[in-house]
């Protein structure tokens, strides 16, 4: 039996198992998690087919009377999160890890030393075997969507010469007409002042 695990932290922070499964001549699978799931979202199929399971006490999923071929396990699996919104996601199993995250998912403590590598604007990361805890923040996606546009996107042009001399003349001409007018007006209350005064 031959298994393909990988994990993915979506743009919530909640972590999405994958489990392909390659298996011959078996009637009963029982298949080690490195998450435990959240009741009610294991999926199992064979192709486009449902396979029947059961989630086990330890976190582990059996299929029964499958015969051969490739199953495809999906599930949430269970996460913490504080007050302060940093989640928190332990592993537990025996063979490096392979874990994805969403591009406004933020992992913030992790085991060390590890591989991980950038792709795009996501990290990966593969955990070595045993007892891993990772923390992570998830940012806001629009604010993860305006990095992205921002490191992606070219600097703007600059400004043509000729539209910024213009803008500044416009400008400068708006400002003398303001200050003549405040000028007349001031001489004007002056005259109108001493005319009193006679």
């Amino acid at each position: 039996m031959a298994i393909a695990q990988q994990v993915y932290v979506n743009q919530y922070g909640v972590p999405q198992v994958v489990n392909s499964v390659n298996v011959t001549n078996a009637t009963i699978v029982v298949i080690n998690e490195p998450l435990r799931p959240i009741n009610g979202t294991v999926l199992v199929m064979n192709g486009t087919q449902p396979v029947p399971f059961v989630l086990l006490r330890n976190g582990s999923i059996a299929v029964f009377a499958f015969g051969s071929g490739v199953l495809n396990i999906t599930f949430s699996a269970n996460f913490t999160i504080t007050s302060n919104s940093t989640f928190t996601t332990c592993y537990n199993f025996d063979e490096p890890i392979n874990i994805k995250y969403a591009a406004n998912v933020i992992p913030i403590e992790f085991p060390s030393p590890m591989s991980y590598s950038i792709e795009g604007n996501s990290v990966s990361m593969v955990l070595p075997p045993g007892m891993n805890c990772i923390q992570y923040v998830t940012l806001p996606p629009t604010s993860a969507s305006s990095m992205t546009q921002s490191s992606s996107s070219k600097p703007p042009l600059p400004t043509s010469p000729s539209t910024t001399s213009k803008a500044a003349g416009n400008e400068a001409s708006i400002i003398i007409t303001a200050i003549a007018a405040a000028i007349i007006v001031a001489a004007a209350a002056i005259v109108i002042a001493l005319r009193r005064r006679r």
